[in-house]
């Protein structure tokens, strides 16, 4: 069963990655007093404890944004680590997660992917594990939650914070371990080992967490979900409370890729605090978690809560990585609600990182720039640009950072008139952000849509699986896409993907569902044309939206929020109109050189007028508000027919790089076919009339 699952598992990677090669020196490891260790004394020496001494240093080296360097240190912690007969065990958890960290951070999904699936079959193959250590009878010790500095948000509830063991000793070394026929393992127990169990604990939460990130839509079908979620469904034999609570985190992380996200939640809230009132190393993980489900269902409010809570508790328990995408996180859903106020706490907790963390730092700071752009407060979000940008070094690689970095700068650049300096970085920012042969696709959704078309095509999942989910992928962006990344919503909309419209018209003519051929037809001539657009058809929108009264009610609100807050808005469209008026009346030479004095000057000001506003609607365009673009809705091939008088004949035709998909229908019949030479189309009109006859 567990070989059957490792090997069912490897489809979701299969084909997108090539294998991690760790090479170069360790100098970054033996500059940090780690040389006796990485010695070959050192080496032939037991060493008790695991994860290795090396794997800590890594992670010291990833909290600085030394991703590359600590990319090899935990290369050094995996090949060190311990195996039974020839397979590896929990403690090879921390440092495959961690590498997926790595690559994740540069924006290789594929490869983050690889390692995390990697890591979740190692458990599935280990379930056990949690049961194999002694807890001692000890209490947990409780801190001093009072550190200095971390004070920028008030927790949301009373809790005291409590320290559990570093290491938690085996009942049987796995390094003298020999496996038994069913699964079992014998072992002398003379020689005894120590796991940080909470390590591994706190890596396999990141690694389900950023799994669910990736994947999203896909998650449910891959074959690792039910059965990890079946591992956590099973509680440890111990009774301590702190063993539980995690374990209850864990449940409710790998519930969050399964059909039982309701449940995920419930999991979650019990396992935030130990017995509702300790707070603990996987509170940072849980709040984040929580956060991820309370934002895909709209609530905003919940969501900044459990964040501000998961930013208190990693700094605490210096957790640079939930540090970080709590900071991030912070940000985007306080620019989507206008929560300017949050933004000298979260100054205040970015400073507080400088010194901690570099990963941490950066996302603060790009969070808190965006922040003073929607107080409006341009001088301050250009400092804090520019202190960000000076922190990351050229061995720092984080694409997302500078990427976000050149997006903050092009914000403030049309918000100030300066469309010569606004383009450049605008056009940057999206280019990080859509990756490249080195970084891979750091956008989810993008990757995601690549990863279906890849898996249907070597019939890794079914026809009706790649539509559930190019059903949701394809789908216009929700208010929640523009709320929590307009930058990656936007990388994604310019992103070519007419390949994945095509194939899902192929997916719907392989039903026969005539109903569904059209409406894609029509969604792919829509695409063709967004992509032609700037920003995707999105500067369209407010452009057509200020011009008119919207009629959808979702534009009309955020039409509304736009003028309250940017009245220049209406004062620079008003102003065009009225120019372009007089204008008209006046007389047109026909040199313009010929103009009157009057009129050359009016035409100097329209020009003027014009390119702020334009500059204001890109500004308005790039902003995390939820304005749907302009298009008509779908059409319904029924509601269509029913109009049709008795001699109406209605065709519609839609081009893929393989065929040319035609339909025609009367009031009383529908034909469909496909023609596989598009460049017989000058015959297909006569040719329909004739089947329809």
């Amino acid at each position: 069963m567990r070989s059957a699952i490792r090997s069912n598992a490897r489809w979701f990677s299969c084909g997108l990655c090539c294998q991690i090669i760790l090479q170069g020196s360790l100098h970054c490891l033996l500059t940090l007093s780690t040389i006796a260790l990485l010695s070959d004394e050192a080496h032939a020496q037991p060493v008790s404890e695991l994860p290795r001494t090396e794997y800590y240093v890594a992670k010291e080296l990833y909290g600085a944004g030394r991703i590359a360097e600590a990319a090899e240190g935990f290369g050094v912690a995996l090949n060190r680590a311990r195996k039974v007969g020839q397979q590896r065990w929990v403690d090879s958890i921390p440092p495959l997660v961690m590498l997926g960290e790595c690559n994740y951070q540069q924006g290789n999904l594929a490869a983050a992917l690889e390692q995390y699936d990697a890591a979740l079959i190692l458990l599935h193959d280990n379930a056990n594990w949690i049961n194999m250590l002694t807890f001692g009878p000890e209490r947990l010790p409780a801190l001093d939650g009072s550190v200095k500095g971390i004070d920028w948000f008030t927790r949301s509830k009373p809790s005291t914070s409590v320290a559990v063991p570093e290491a938690i000793q085996l009942s049987v070394d796995p390094f003298q371990a020999q496996p038994l026929p069913g699964g079992g393992i014998a072992a002398p127990v003379n020689l005894i080992s120590r796991l940080d169990a909470s390590e591994v604990m706190r890596t396999l939460g990141m690694a389900m967490l950023r799994r669910y990130q990736i994947l999203g839509p896909l998650a449910k079908f891959s074959p690792l979900a039910e059965p990890i979620a079946q591992d956590f469904s099973r509680r440890p034999n111990t009774l301590k409370p702190w063993v539980q609570a995690s374990w209850s985190v864990l449940a409710g992380i790998s519930q969050m890729s399964t059909a039982t996200q309701a449940d995920a939640a419930v999991a979650l809230r019990q396992g935030v605090l130990i017995g509702g009132q300790f707070d603990y190393f996987m509170s940072p993980l849980a709040l984040l978690a929580l956060a991820e489900l309370e934002g895909k269902q709209g609530n905003y409010g919940d969501a900044i809560t459990a964040l501000q809570d998961a930013s208190l508790f990693s700094a605490f328990f210096e957790q640079h990585a939930e540090m970080s995408q709590a900071l991030q996180q912070l940000g985007a859903l306080g620019s989507a609600m206008q929560r300017v106020e949050m933004l000298p706490a979260l100054q205040r907790a970015t400073a507080w990182s400088n010194k901690k963390s570099l990963l941490a730092f950066s996302a603060g700071s790009v969070s808190s720039a965006e922040l003073a752009i929607y107080a409006r407060q341009f001088p301050l979000a250009e400092r804090i640009n520019a202190q960000a940008a000076a922190s990351l070094r050229a061995d720092v690689q984080l694409p997302r950072v500078l990427a976000q970095l050149d997006f903050n700068s092009a914000l403030v650049a049309f918000a100030q008139d300066k469309k010569a300096l606004a383009v450049p970085k605008l056009h940057s920012a999206l280019s990080r952000m859509r990756g490249n042969a080195q970084s891979g696709s750091p956008v989810e959704s993008v990757f995601q849509t690549q990863m279906t078309l890849t898996l249907l095509g070597s019939n890794r999942i079914s026809a009706t699986e790649a539509e559930q989910i190019l059903d949701v992928l394809l789908a216009e962006p929700t208010r929640h896409d523009w709320f929590n990344s307009p930058i990656k919503t936007l990388a994604a909309l310019t992103t070519v993907s007419q390949p994945a419209y095509e194939r899902y018209l192929e997916l719907a003519k392989l039903r026969g569902d005539d109903e569904q051929i059209f409406l894609r037809m029509d969604r792919l001539q829509r695409q063709r044309l967004y992509e032609a657009l700037p920003l995707g058809g999105r500067l369209l929108s407010w452009r057509m939206g200020l011009q008119d009264v919207p009629t959808d009610p979702r534009a009309q609100v955020a039409i509304q929020r736009a003028t309250q807050r940017t009245p220049e808005l209406i004062a620079t469209r008003d102003r065009v109109k009225s120019l372009a008026e007089n204008l008209k009346r006046g007389p047109m030479p026909l040199d313009e050189r010929n103009l009157p004095d009057d009129l050359k000057k009016a035409s100097l000001e329209l020009g003027r007028v014009a390119a702020t506003h334009e500059n204001l609607l890109a500004f308005q365009a790039l902003l995390r508000q939820d304005l749907p673009r302009i298009a008509p809705g779908g059409i319904a091939l029924s509601d269509i027919r029913s109009k049709l008088g008795d001699e109406d004949l209605l065709l519609a035709f839609a081009a893929t790089n393989q065929a040319v998909f035609a339909l025609a229908a009367t009031k009383q019949q529908i034909a469909m076919w496909q023609i596989v030479d598009p460049h017989i189309l000058n015959d297909l009109i006569s040719e329909l009339e004739l089947k329809l006859d």
